[in-house]
């Protein structure tokens, strides 16, 4: 069963402040799964991997256009209609060589 939480929650178990949050999810919207129609909103627990990534890549001085790229190596985006989907992708490397 997946695990959702809200942005208070995102924020109690990453240590970033519930604002840096909403701008880091609007600005790489594509790497967070929100659950539909739900009030508040809530993303599946891997969020907390990816918001630790971004504040990382942040952290060390990487621009927007950089963090995507760097998201899009480590995150495998899966689209579909209603929802997009992202996965750990852990074994990236060993699937490419």
């Amino acid at each position: 069963m997946t695990k959702w939480l809200s942005v208070k929650e995102l924020s109690e178990e990453t240590s970033i402040p519930t604002s840096t949050i909403r701008r880091y999810i609007d600005k790489f919207e594509d790497f967070f799964i929100q659950k539909e129609d739900h009030r508040p909103k809530q993303y599946e627990a891997a969020a907390a991997t990816v918001l630790l990534k971004i504040k990382q890549l942040y952290d060390e001085g990487c621009q927007a256009e950089e963090i995507n790229e760097a998201l899009q190596k480590e995150f495998s985006l899966t689209t579909s209609e209603d929802q997009a989907a992202v996965s750990l992708d852990e074994d990236k490397e060993d699937t490419e060589n």
